[in-house]
């Protein structure tokens, strides 16, 4: 559940995108990475993980929307 990752730190590594953090809950307080592939297009852009979970972010007028 991503609503109990605290998200600390981002970095690019080649097309993926990388975000570690702390991952809090059931009383304990956990490391996290979580690693991304990017796939940009003009219109958007996904990111999926490990698991082929897929992220798109979708450009409307001058703001970005999650999906």
């Amino acid at each position: 559940n991503t609503a109990t990752l605290q998200h600390e730190h981002w970095r690019l590594e080649g097309d993926a995108l990388v975000l570690t953090g702390k991952s809090l809950g059931n009383g304990a307080t956990l490391d996290f990475e979580a690693r991304y592939t990017i796939a940009l297009d003009p219109q958007r852009m996904r990111l999926v993980d490990a698991d082929g979970q897929m992220r798109e972010y979708a450009r409307q007028g001058d703001a970005a929307d999650a999906r």
